[in-house]
């Protein structure tokens, strides 16, 4: 997997395999990827779009690059809240006030 050779397919609006994709994420999360190389990536990403496809495959991709928890033992519907940091109070604020209805309303 060259990273050089997906930034230019993506710049170009060609669309990327699963496996492409898979490969890529994987490269970042080893370090074989520098932030550069991703940014560059993201940026033609989000330019040209991602079809559905892809987008599942990012993230899937991005589901399994790090540990996964199953919580077997809470019954309840789970939830998952991501921050890439840097947003502040603002959106846990908002995910607080979205998040105790709907969670109250699972009991």
């Amino acid at each position: 997997m060259n990273p050089v050779e997906l930034i230019i397919k993506k710049r170009e609006g060609q669309a990327h395999t699963p496996a492409e994709i898979r490969a890529l994420v994987a490269a970042f999360v080893a370090g074989e990827v520098a932030d550069y190389q991703m940014s560059a990536w993201l940026m033609a990403a989000f330019l040209r779009g991602l079809d559905d496809r892809e987008t599942v495959a990012l993230t899937e991709a991005m589901l399994h690059s790090g540990d996964v928890l199953t919580l077997p033992s809470v019954k309840a519907p789970k939830v998952d809240k991501h921050s890439t940091g840097g947003v502040g109070t603002r959106s846990a604020s908002a995910w607080r006030r979205w998040s105790q209805p709907a969670a109250s309303r699972c009991r």
